[in-house]
Parts: C-alpha cells; sequence; structure tokens
C-alpha cells in the first residue's frame, strides 16, 4: 500500500491491470447478455486521490478514475474474482522486497542488480568470466568482465591490463579520472564510457557519453605519452587504436550483454540471441568516428532513439503503449544529425531470418528506396524529444515525458521487410527537414522463412559475402 502512495510508476502499472480485467470480463458478459453496471471503486479510487492530491483522507467525487479510467462492477463470481484479483496485487506490489521498476528487456543486465565490490587504493581484482561492479571512491562505478585485470593505482587513476570495461564518472570530484592501457590513456572529462583489450596488439574505446581524451602510447614505459596530442572524442564515438599511433572506426557496437558491450567483430555463435550483429555506412574514417549502437532484445517505451541525442526516445503514440510486436526486437541507435545528409547509405547485418523494420518521420516525404523495398504496415510510433545542444552551442528546449503517449513530439510510421535469409539490409539516406527526425532501426525473427536464396529481394547481400 505504501507503495503504491508513493510511486506513480506503480500505480500506473497497478491500473492499467486491474483496467485490463475490467475490460475483458466487460465483453464476456456483453457476450452473455448480462447487465453491465458503471460504477467507482472507492478503496482504490480515495488511494489515487490521495496520493496525487497530498490530503490525508480526501473525499471520493465521481465514480470514474483519474485519467478517465471506470471500473465496471461485475455481478456474482466474477465480481469476486476482479476483487479478489486486484487484492492479490496489491498484497504483492505492497509487499514486495525489491522496489517495484517496469520490467527490463531481455537480455538487458541492470548494474544496480550486479554485487558490489569497493575499491581501496591501491588494489587490484582479477575475474575469470562474468561481470562485477567496482565501485571507485569519490568517482563512480567500472563494470569489468572477465576475463579481466583491473588495478586502481590512486585516487584518479586506474590501469585495465585485460578485459573489457565500462566506466561511469557520477561525482565532480572524479573528473580527470585516467585509465592506462597497454597502448595509451583515457582521461575522463565527465562522462560514460568503454574500454575493449580483449583483441590482441590493439584497444577499443567507446563514448556512450560526454567526451573523453585519448593519448596514445605504451602508458607507464613511453614518455611521448605526455607529449603527444590528445584525440578528443565525445558521445557516440569511438575507435581502435595501438601504441604506434593508428586509429580505426569501429562502426557498431551491441549493449544488452552484462552489462558492458560488444563490438561488430565479435559474431556470436548459434545459440547467441542477437539477430542485427553489424551495422555500418559508407563514410570514411576520416570524415566521422561516429558508431551505431545495437539494443539486443532492448526495443521498450522510452527506449533512447540516438547515440547523438541522450535524451531522445522511442513511445507509444497514446496510453495503449508501443505496437506489441515489437517490444523486445532489436534495434539501432542512429544519428539523429545524420538525417540531412543525402549519400548516407546503411548498412544492417541480420545474423538469422528476420523482419526487419524502419521507423520514418511522417513529417518526411517517404523515399522510394523504402517504398520500393519496404511495406507500410500503418502503425505508429511517438517521438518525445528532450533538451539538446545545438551546434551553435544554444539548447533546444523540449520536454521528456515518461510512458507511452507522454510528450510525444513527432509521429512514425513503421515499415517491414521480410528478409528470408542471413545477410546484409542496405538502407538510403532521409533527406529530412530540419524540423524532423532521422530514422530508426529494428528487427525480429522470421517465422517459417523459406529456404530459396531467390528469396533474398532486392538490396539483401548474403552473409557470407559481406
Amino acid at each position: 500500500m505504501e507503495l503504491l502512495r508513493s510511486n506513480a510508476e506503480a500505480r500506473e502499472c497497478f491500473l492499467e491491470f486491474v483496467d485490463l480485467n475490467a475490460e475483458l470480463l466487460w465483453s464476456l458478459h456483453s457476450c452473455r447478455g448480462d447487465r453491465m453496471v458503471t460504477t467507482g471503486r472507492p478503496g482504490i479510487e480515495e488511494l489515487v486521490r490521495e496520493s496525487s492530491s497530498n490530503h490525508a483522507s480526501p473525499a471520493v467525487q465521481g465514480s470514474g478514475m483519474p485519467g478517465g479510467r471506470h471500473f465496471r462492477s461485475i455481478p456474482n463470481a466474477w465480481g469476486l474474482f476482479m476483487g479478489s484479483a486486484a487484492a492479490v496485487l496489491l498484497l504483492v506490489l505492497g509487499t514486495a522486497f525489491i522496489p517495484w521498476r517496469p520490467p527490463a528487456a531481455k537480455n538487458e543486465t541492470s548494474h544496480e542488480a550486479l554485487q558490489a565490490t569497493h575499491l581501496t587504493v591501491p588494489q587490484s581484482l582479477q575475474l575469470d568470466s562474468g561481470v562485477t561492479k567496482l565501485v571507485l571512491p569519490e568517482v563512480g562505478y567500472v563494470l569489468l568482465e572477465g576475463p579481466g585485470e583491473f588495478t586502481l593505482l590512486g585516487k584518479k587513476r586506474a590501469r585495465l591490463t585485460s578485459g573489457r570495461i565500462k566506466m561511469r564518472v557520477s561525482e565532480d570530484s572524479g573528473r580527470g579520472f585516467v585509465i592506462e592501457t597497454p597502448y595509451g590513456e583515457i582521461k575522463d572529462l565527465g562522462t560514460e564510457f568503454g574500454v575493449d583489450l580483449t583483441e590482441q596488439g590493439k584497444a577499443g574505446l567507446v563514448v556512450f557519453e560526454g567526451t573523453v581524451d585519448l593519448l596514445v602510447g605504451k602508458s607507464g614505459q613511453n614518455p611521448s605519452v605526455e607529449n603527444n596530442k590528445a584525440q578528443r572524442l565525445i558521445g557516440g564515438e569511438g575507435v581502435v587504436f595501438n601504441d604506434r599511433g593508428q586509429f580505426d572506426r569501429i562502426g557498431s557496437i551491441s549493449t544488452g550483454h552484462g552489462g558492458t558491450f560488444k563490438r561488430n567483430n565479435e559474431h556470436s555463435g548459434e545459440g547467441s540471441p542477437a539477430l542485427i550483429v553489424g551495422v555500418s555506412d559508407n563514410l570514411r574514417t576520416s570524415e566521422t568516428k561516429k558508431l551505431y549502437e545495437i539494443g539486443t532484445g532492448g526495443f521498450k517505451e522510452d527506449a533512447l532513439a540516438y547515440v547523438d541525442r541522450p535524451n531522445h526516445d522511442w513511445s507509444g503514440v497514446d496510453r495503449r503503449g508501443l505496437p506489441r510486436y515489437l517490444l523486445g526486437a532489436d534495434y539501432v541507435k542512429t544519428f539523429n544529425d545524420d538525417k540531412a545528409l543525402d549519400h548516407i547509405a546503411i548498412s544492417v547485418t541480420l545474423a538469422k531470418p528476420a523482419r526487419l523494420f524502419v521507423f520514418f518521420d511522417d513529417r518526411v516525404p517517404t523515399p522510394a528506396w523504402l517504398k520500393t523495398g519496404f511495406r507500410n504496415t500503418g502503425d505508429k510510433i511517438g517521438h518525445d524529444a528532450g533538451t539538446y545542444r545545438l551546434r551553435s552551442g544554444q539548447y533546444a528546449n523540449f520536454t521528456r515525458g515518461k510512458g507511452p503517449g507522454k510528450s510525444i513530439d513527432s509521429v512514425f510510421t513503421v515499415w517491414e521487410k521480410k528478409c528470408e535469409s542471413p545477410g546484409t539490409v542496405v538502407l538510403g539516406s532521409e533527406i529530412a527537414e530540419k524540423s524532423s527526425a532521422m530514422y530508426g532501426i529494428a528487427a525480429l525473427p522470421l517465422e517459417n522463412p523459406k529456404k530459396s536464396s531467390s528469396q533474398l529481394g532486392i538490396g539483401i547481400i548474403p552473409l557470407a559475402n559481406y
């Protein structure tokens, strides 16, 4: 009960559950000719009104629920069933040991669920396998994926000898924290970033949010590290580098793997749930360090839409939410800034037969490549923009909501292509207006795919030739 009083999301979940049961039972009795009576549920209404108005014991007025909800009383055994179901759910929500939160997408691991180890200076930790959370005092935390070794050398310096990490600097006092690697040093400037040492002779650096400086050279052995000009990377960029100063762009990474990330050259085995295993484009490394982020099984309500907009997301256009078949899909965070490029071609590599989806802004004329290669499903999803910084240094102010139908700024149409075989699909440019947004990409497994290679269709390259 206390949880429902204090948590708006828990109340929303509870109301949706009871409302759904009421609707189903209403339909059942309508078919049987039973007479239904619309009425209020004083106990529940009182709870919701009390928590929303901050009064101890408000009077119940009217018979409807907030937001236009109405609960229908159901005679005889059905009424008892409804009341019992609601009571059981209320008891579960009110006495749960773990705080309520929306259900996570499949394969998504929250760092909050990991057992934390608090490191002191100096302290080293070796991990044979799995992922563990390391808390750094007055800095933030590190997710270490094994096999790996991480050493805290000082208050603002650590060394990654092997493995993969994802680091979040959450404290202002942690700004300037340095991670040493065998091939160079990464200096935090207020950010979340990842470092990958799983490939011999080189390192991978991914910036999820904020800014880092990269100094290339053998840390602790080569004084040229201090003399090198730093390479500055911002959120949504990533590179592979070695101690000789050679750089390569990372085309894409995938998240949802135990809390860290994987690079697109790590093709998983037969048992992997990953469907989208790589995304690339026709831009040269010299032109950009941008990378695409693949959320394996991560599409859900309020899923972040873009790599370069940390507070823009996908949501249902109304309270019904996103089309249910899209929930849990693999999806790609593209770059909103790429909407104006008239020459970009984005290649999406599928490991299995799939239903490939493109979310396209209704404010933009549909391009020929989308009309001819995809089918308009008629389904819609919403796009919710948050405040972000413009290239001019000014800010575009948007209010970002949470949940379906909240603060929707634009509507996108869902387009679908059935890909009967593994391979690579090439998507074209959008040529969008300034006021519009870049398209999104998602994929689901294709049930009962045709085995004929002739069914590949236009624009799909077999995976073996990629």
